[in-house]
């Protein structure tokens, strides 16, 4: 501070000598009397707390034997009832709690018998004639016996039975540390016990018990009170109580609870350094104020000579407030109107540079031109604005309107739409805002009412609608990338920004809008290109989608249902407002991420074989291979029909020459026809077996895949170069011997290679920001809760909730899906039975499947995609809001998981 500025006025010194010796003995004296207050409070706070202190310790003394007394009650009452195995078992249970409490625990007998429960104690400790007697009360018995050095032991003694004919005694050591062990002892405070022998008990201060100044205050007080002693150059501050424990344990003791005074009179020399130092600092900052005061109330110049250096700091906000009623005010006054025009300049600057950011930003282009109106009516101080959007029948639509004078918002009103064109076609040149839009030229009126070369018709008739007054008018045409015309901005009546009086638009507004309408041509281009590169590839997508669903005409819309699944299930866990998903929320460009990872689950299937994507059967490959085995056994049944012929031909007389064995032959005949019928009979019981196995809902145990191999071992047929081959080969009978379902182990692994080649198809594409988890969330639908799905055997908490809801979707769509070769549609009830089984095992998340049920989304998908022979009315009417046990009670035909008709899941994760 300037000391030539401060104390150049004889009355800048006098007042501020004053106001030194005015604050300075006020201050003082305030400060000496609150120092003596809360110095006495701190003390005697501090001597109560350790009062409380020693009364809280003593209780907790008495709490934790009354603790060790309903232990012993409950060892009492176990071997009173004799169940020596539950009390073992007791012990053994307890065995670490009792440790913590009792050095050792032993049972003593009415013969003189000892047995040791706990630990060993050797030598038990002897009950005088009033403790015998005191015991037959039922009540425990503490008493102390001084051990060898300065130890002193707590034994706690309980009598068995409430009748003075029972002498069984239970004797407990006492662990010391359990009394007053860990949660016991503070840092501060030092902690003696004494019995009333003045034993003691415990000390946390071994060095020195103060038993003189403690028998002289017990003296005066026996109860409770204080003391102070001293050891070497400390001195410490004590507290005993003495705790009344003899009508329950016919004993009392001496807590004493001791602390430096040290520690007790820290708080008050902290709070006389800290008193002294705000005092001083007080003292500072009052005479800082008071220079800052004197300054400012006697120096107006400064007040502006600071100003203008803020102003010259690009702070245009500053201004000066002078009332002096000279000279110096009317020079703060215009310096505050500088100041002023100089803000609205920067102000301009500044809207414009945040517009330049907030349309590279913005993604609706209304928005966009709202914005841009909006700004560019601040910036021009303009009354009133409007938009104008072109139509698609060449009309101007008045969208949104906002006059401040008379608070009239109107937003995509449409009711005043002016045509660009007349009914013969002619451009309607005589409406301004049509005039901007044909000519694309920026027209500025300043006074609409009396302007001729414009029919202002139209806005005379709605400003005595709205009760306004138009005046001036700049109308600006919009375009896009393209260079075409989609709207107009407006601004009505500019307003002088002082004396906000209306006025005409200015060169400088003009400009103004045309360079925001220039900024929202940018804008509107960089929307529509992202729009169109959306759409791009929301088509490829589709496209995709399209190309796996043709590729098989059995799994048809399948890459479609999902998605839409997807989304009705979406947007219920969106919508939640409780539980675990009442805090999950998916935005717009978060739903189209996930519906574009449905669509896309399983666009590895474009490299899947179809024959093994559509495989009805198990010997189904290119065609069903059935038919080459049934022609197989065809040809067997007419190999034994020609060998009978041909040993019915050999037979007869005129063949063999034999005319004497007439009826020898005909036995013959006899025989070989039997022996043909039975191989025909055994042709046809194995061909209808292998017909049987070949059906993927036949469950192939060791009997049928036996029978299969014993088949192609024992079948031989000759083909067209007449060499003998097997009816069944080697892989036709490992096809037939599939454990489940239609797929061999290797088809099965050909179909789940499509999510790796899922993986590295999306692993390949550039993502935009907004769908950089399509990948994870496509790739992750086959995984499991547990952790035992494929391809990377992820667990819930690895899988996003995105990909556990494409899960669900995919699977209750190909279990209801009607038009798969190898199984049927499932009904409703059969579907969600399926799922809750699933739920169960952890393969889907049960969370999601509560919701897909709670929310009925199940039968939003089945009203939609089911057949009405897939739903059953009746049954969804009694759908409770969880599944997981009704469902059996609701459809007991399909709860069994162990039917021997294989259960469809097996191909729900290939698909």
């Amino acid at each position: 501070m300037d000391k030539k500025l401060l104390f150049h006025s004889k009355v800048a010194r006098n007042i501020f000598f004053l106001f030194i010796l005015c604050a300075l003995i006020p201050l003082c004296v305030l400060a000496y009397y609150a120092f003596s207050q809360v110095t006495d409070n701190l003390y005697s706070q501090a001597q109560e707390q350790l009062r409380q202190t020693s009364k809280a310790s003593g209780m907790s003394i008495v709490e934790r034997l009354q603790l060790l007394e309903a232990e012993l009650d409950m060892i009492g009452n176990s071997l009173q009832t004799g169940d020596e195995e539950m009390l073992a078992y007791s012990l053994h249970l307890h065995n670490d709690k009792l440790r913590a409490e009792f050095n050792n625990l032993v049972l003593t007998t009415d013969n003189g018998g000892a047995k040791t429960l706990l630990g060993s104690m050797s030598v038990l400790p002897t009950l005088s004639e009033d403790e015998q007697q005191y015991l037959l009360s039922g009540k425990a018995l503490v008493i102390t016996r001084p051990e060898a050095g300065s130890r002193t032991s707590v034994f706690m003694v309980k009598a068995l039975g409430q009748t003075p004919a029972s002498h069984d005694l239970l004797f407990c050591d006492v662990r010391p540390e359990y009394l007053w062990g860990e949660g016991f002892l503070s840092l501060v405070t030092e902690l003696m016990v004494l019995d009333q022998s003045n034993n003691i008990l415990f000390s946390s201060f071994p060095e020195y018990l103060p038993l003189d100044e403690m028998k002289s205050a017990i003296g005066e007080n026996p109860s409770t009170g204080r003391f102070t002693w001293r050891y070497g150059n400390d001195s410490y501050e004590a507290s005993y109580w003495t705790i009344f424990m003899r009508p329950q344990f016919n004993t009392n003791w001496l807590l004493v609870q001791s602390q430096s005074s040290a520690d007790i009179l820290a708080p008050i020399s902290n709070f006389r350094k800290f008193f002294l130092l705000s005092g001083l600092l007080t003292f500072f900052i009052v005479i800082l104020l008071s220079l800052r005061q004197i300054r400012r109330s006697l120096i107006p110049i400064e007040l502006l000579r600071e100003a203008t250096k803020k102003i010259a700091g690009k702070d245009f906000n500053s201004r000066v407030i002078i009332g002096t009623n000279d000279e110096f005010e009317e020079l703060g006054a215009s310096f505050n109107e500088m100041a002023t025009h100089l803000g609205d300049h920067l102000q301009n600057m500044s809207i414009l540079n945040q517009i330049g950011i907030a349309l590279s930003e913005e993604r609706s282009n209304d928005r966009l031109l709202e914005l841009i109106l909006f700004a560019a009516k601040t910036m021009t101080s303009a009354d009133g604005c409007a938009l104008y959007t072109l139509t698609g029948d060449k009309q101007l639509r008045l969208s949104v309107i906002n006059i401040d004078s008379i608070h009239l918002v109107m937003n995509r009103d449409g009711n005043m739409v002016i045509p660009l064109f007349d009914d013969g076609g002619k451009p309607n040149t005589l409406t301004a805002v049509a005039f901007s839009a044909l000519k694309d030229a920026t027209v500025n009126i300043p006074d609409m009412y009396h302007a001729t070369s414009f029919d202002f018709s139209h806005i005379r008739d709605f400003d005595r609608t709205i009760g306004y007054r138009s005046h001036s008018l700049l109308s600006v045409p919009v375009k896009n990338h393209e260079n075409e015309i989609v709207g107009v901005l407006q601004l009505i009546n500019a307003q002088e920004r002082t004396s906000r009086t209306v006025v005409p638009f200015s060169d400088e507004d003009q400009r103004l809008l045309e360079t925001l309408a220039s900024q929202a041509a940018v804008a509107l281009s960089k929307n529509q290109l992202i729009d169109d590169f959306r759409k791009l590839f929301d088509s490829l997508v589709e496209l995709i989608a399209t190309a796996i669903d043709e590729k098989s005409p059995y799994t048809g819309d399948h890459c479609r249902r999902v998605p839409e699944l997807t989304m009705m299930l979406a947007k219920a866990v969106t919508g939640r407002k409780e539980g675990i998903f009442k805090d999950f929320n998916l935005s717009e460009e978060e739903m189209h991420e996930l519906k574009v990872a449905a669509l896309l689950h399983d666009c590895g299937k474009v490299t899947t074989p179809v024959h093994i994507v559509d495989k009805a059967t198990r010997l189904e490959a290119i065609f069903d291979r059935i038919h080459l085995i049934d022609a197989h056994f065809e040809i067997l049944r007419r190999d034994a029909q020609i060998a009978f012929l041909q040993k019915q031909i050999s037979l007869f007389p005129m063949v063999s020459g034999n005319k004497s064995s007439a009826a020898e032959d005909g036995v013959q005949i006899v025989l070989a026809r039997e022996e043909l019928e039975k191989t025909l009979e055994q042709i046809d019981k194995d061909q209808k077996l292998v017909r049987v196995c070949n059906s993927g809902e036949t469950v192939m145990n060791d009997d049928l895949k036996q029978r299969i191999e014993n088949i192609a071992l024992k079948y031989r047929w000759i083909n067209a170069e007449c060499k003998e081959e097997p009816l069944i080969s080697l892989a036709e009978a490992y096809t037939l011997t599939s454990a489940k379902g239609t797929l061999t182990p290797e088809e099965r692994a050909v179909i789940n290679q499509h999510i790796k080649t899922t993986i590295k198809m999306l692993g390949s594409l550039h993502y935009p920001k907004s769908l950089r988890n399509v990948p994870i969330f496509a790739e992750t639908h086959h995984e499991h809760m547990d952790g035992t799905g494929y391809p990377m055997g992820l667990t819930r908490e690895q899988i996003p909730l995105q990909g556990r809801i494409i899960a669900i979707a995919d699977i209750f769509e190909s279990l209801t899906a009607k038009d798969r070769p190898y199984k049927k549609g499932l009904t409703l009830i059969e579907a969600l039975q399926m799922l809750s089984s699933m739920k169960d095992n952890g393969h889907i998340d049960p969370d999601l499947f509560d919701l897909f049920v709670e929310e009925k989304v199940y039968l939003r998908y089945a009203e939609k995609y089911l057949s009405h022979t897939q739903v059953d009315e009746n049954l969804l009417c009694e759908m409770p809001n969880s599944v997981s046990p009704p469902l059996q009670q609701l459809s007991p035909n399909c709860h069994n998981l162990n039917r021997s008709t294989p259960c469809p899941l097996h191909r729900v994760g290939q698909l």
